[in-house]
């Protein structure tokens, strides 16, 4: 018949087929209840208080336990249907509210073990033993010897976790503002590596002090989650903070039986392996209780590791925290700042060797601007406006090349500061080029290392970066170095190489348009400001005011004419003959000849055509001179001799009297 337990005990089975039978014994003396199982299923029994059980299966003997059990306790038993009653096994699930219990048991032709772990899991198994039998009820068995069991209980404590020490963890704003903001300051670096902030102190500290000194920035003292974590410090020890020594960490084992099991503080979790102990530690686990861990500005990964150390050493420190990464404020949209006017019809900058100087090499086109001086901002600004970009000196070949070129080159060799677009604006220490966004690492080896090393951020202002050349040898002429933002610096433009050009650049964006009266001039061949003359099956108008070049082009577009342009020498002799024959000017006149255009400094052509200048002219003594200042190009007239008439480079401010020809 079914059980019926005084306190309503629950029988469940999860097989259909399974039927459960029994009867209740006696309360007085140690009689069990029977329980018999007709076929191999799990079940579970919550027994009555202090009552004895004794389970058996229709084929065989498996478990009778004398033993009492609290109402909270139930037994799950999975029988498995074995021929005899040598070897059955079983698994049984322990649910308690009490600790893990440890059940033997020894029986008749069989001995049962039964363990139980922290996860409330058993395992029994059954192995041959000595036979000790009893009666016992079974159900449709004809004639199985029962086994009585006899079982025992003992608690099984869990691994303790080591003692922390109980510290006040106050927030300080100020330091909390650093954190977000990525500021380094005299106190520490903060870096960025593994998706986490990592805060490197400058001042020593106990360890219990510096888990006081990591709670003022929102963060904690660093736990090393994995030997993965220890190759991203390491690599961002090598790049940046080239730091060596030891640290400390929030690990610990402090604690009556934690000597080795020590775990960090901050996580509550364990060390996760033997792999993140330094060679030959940990040696003194019972009096060194607190984890250091050490770094090196070496890329050998066995000089990285933890230590452990008495907890009053004062040692650096390393917080930690999920803080998002900063990033360098850099001016940006470089291509919405592009300066139309600068460019005539043909998208040419005009007036290129106003700027500085042009330079084609290292796969760019760089300009040295020497004529400009703006902060680092209105340096970025002005490059964009001519469709460049502040220089990025991304590799060091590239570094090496510039520095060649501006040694090598007698256009350049400058002893000076260029500003580049290389920055840390609001992320102290994670220098960037801007507009590229590659790195420039603190450990680089371009940086200039007087006055202690740079970049050094001195007085937490100097957030931008100048190149400093002077054409000597490097790494004590040619370096980087930050400054502050606001100096007044010369800059270098830079973009992909052009190749050279065979025309001049001309400026036809200048006002030209018809006036009725000049062109009335034309006609009659009348003019208060000159003489008109036909010759060379052209006609010529010879200036007798003077004005500047752009004003002398403007002037003869009233006449419908253009500024003189000699695109052969037989054009330029047939003049010359004009003038000795007739007018007899001993002067100085505009011609339309310039070498206007990037790269183009040292060839000259005539405009509005662009084409450069025929081989056979005659230069003045000296000239051309003042190539990055003198861009036009004037024709001194002489009497008699006219052989002594000769062209020469000229400032396109100054005023001259001018020639105007038909088109």
């Amino acid at each position: 018949m079914p059980i019926q337990s005084p306190t309503s005990n629950i029988l469940n089975s999860e097989s259909p087929a399974a039927t459960l039978a029994g009867s209740k014994a006696s309360s007085a003396g140690n009689q069990p209840t029977a329980v018999t199982i007709s076929s191999a299923a799990q079940h579970t029994y919550t027994p009555a208080p202090s009552q004895i059980i004794s389970v058996t299966t229709s084929r065989s003997n498996i478990l009778t336990t004398n033993t009492a059990f609290s109402p909270t306790q139930s037994i799950a038993l999975t029988t498995t249907s074995i021929k005899g009653a040598v070897t059955t096994a079983a698994s049984s699930q322990l649910s308690t509210t009490t600790n893990a219990k440890s059940v033997s048991t020894s029986a008749g032709p069989a001995t049962t073990t039964a363990t139980t772990n922290s996860q409330t899991q058993n395992v029994l198994s059954t192995t041959k033993g000595p036979s000790t039998t009893a009666g016992v009820a079974t159900a449709g068995a004809s004639s199985t010897a029962a086994a009585t069991t006899t079982a025992s209980t003992q608690t099984t404590k869990a691994v303790p976790f080591p003692d922390c020490p109980a510290v006040a963890c106050q927030q300080e704003p100020a330091k909390v503002s650093e954190s977000q903001l990525w500021k380094s300051s005299a106190n520490g670096d903060f870096y960025s590596g593994c998706s986490k902030q990592y805060f490197i102190s400058k001042a020593a500290k106990k360890r219990d002090d510096a888990m006081i000194e990591c709670c003022k920035y929102g963060l904690k003292l660093l736990s090393i989650d994995s030997f993965d974590e220890i190759a991203c410090i390491i690599d961002f020890n090598l790049a940046e903070a080239k730091e060596t020594g030891q640290f400390w960490t929030s690990g610990s084992n402090l604690g009556d039986l934690t000597q080795n099991t020590p775990g960090w503080c901050t996580t509550k979790t364990f060390l996760p392996s033997t792999s993140v102990w330094f060679k030959g530690q940990p040696n003194n686990p019972s009096t060194e209780r607190c984890i250091s861990f050490q770094m090196s500005a070496t890329a050998v990964g066995t000089d990285y590791g933890c230590h452990d150390n008495t907890c009053t050493n004062l040692y650096r420190f390393i917080c930690e925290g999920d803080v998002p990464v900063c990033n360098v404020t850099c001016p940006r949209n470089c291509p919405s700042k592009l300066d139309k006017k600068l460019f005539n019809s043909k998208n040419q900058l005009m007036d290129s060797n106003s700027y500085g100087r042009w330079i084609t090499g290292c796969g760019s086109t760089y300009l040295f601007s020497n004529t400009k001086k703006f902060g680092w901002t209105g340096s970025y600004d002005f490059c964009c406006s001519m469709g460049m970009s502040m220089v990025k000196i991304e590799t060091q070949d590239e570094f090496k090349c510039l520095f060649d070129l501006n040694k090598n080159e007698v256009s350049l060799k400058f002893n000076g500061d260029f500003w580049t677009s290389a920055s840390q604006l609001d992320c102290a220490y994670k220098f960037e080029w801007c507009d590229s966004g590659v790195r420039l690492h603190r450990n680089d080896t371009r940086w200039w290392p007087g006055a202690g090393g740079q970049p050094n951020n001195l007085g937490g202002a100097q957030a931008c970066t100048f190149l400093h050349f002077q054409p000597g040898v490097l790494p004590t002429d040619g370096y980087l170095n930050d400054w502050d933002c606001g100096a007044l610096y010369d800059f270098i433009c830079e973009m992909p190489a052009i190749a050279n050009s065979t025309t001049v650049t001309c400026n036809d964006v200048l006002p030209c348009s018809t006036d009725a009266n000049y062109a009335q001039q034309l006609q009659t061949k009348t003019s208060r400001t000159g003489k008109f003359f036909e010759a060379c099956s052209r006609t010529y108008f010879f200036s007798s005011n003077i004005l500047t070049y752009d004003a002398a082009f403007t002037e003869c577009c009233k006449y419908g004419l253009q500024l003189v342009s000699f695109e052969t020498l037989a054009e330029f002799q047939c003049v010359l003959d004009l003038n000795n024959a007739n007018m007899k000017y001993a002067a100085t006149f505009w011609t339309s000849g310039t070498n206007d255009g990037i790269g183009m400094e040292n060839s000259w052509g005539w405009c509005p055509s662009g084409k450069l200048l025929e081989s056979g002219f005659s230069w003045k003594t000296g000239e051309p001179n003042n190539i990055y200042t003198e861009n036009c190009l004037a024709l001194s007239t002489a009497v008699g001799d006219y052989s002594l008439s000769k062209i020469a480079s000229t400032n396109c401010k100054l005023a001259n009297r001018y020639i105007c020809e038909a088109a």
